[in-house]
């Protein structure tokens, strides 16, 4: 009878999809990412967790064509800082081209 009960239990829980499981699964990710370090030591710049994420976003397109996902999961990209450039005189009075 215990097991009956444990058995009906774990038909009544709402099975979760595949995307909704990736979705959890990126946001969790891309967070680890950013807190940890790179090989030299120092932090993972957003553009390396978003170029990751592309990549993964990438396949997940691919899933959805093949018919293995549902609905593609959601995520937002990290915010990148613009390099920060220089001008030099020389590149002042030259032509725009």
């Amino acid at each position: 009878m215990l097991i009956e009960a444990d058995d009906e239990a774990i038909e009544s829980r709402p099975m979760l999809s595949l995307s909704a499981v990736i979705t959890r699964r990126v946001a969790e990710y891309r967070v680890a990412r950013l807190a940890g370090k790179s090989k030299r030591g120092t932090l993972r710049s957003p553009a390396t967790v978003n170029a990751s994420a592309r990549c993964c976003a990438r396949s997940w397109h691919m899933a959805l064509a093949w018919e293995e996902l549902a609905k593609l999961p959601t995520f937002k990209m990290a915010k990148e800082e613009g390099r920060q450039r220089f001008l030099t005189t020389r590149m002042a009075v030259a032509p725009l081209r």
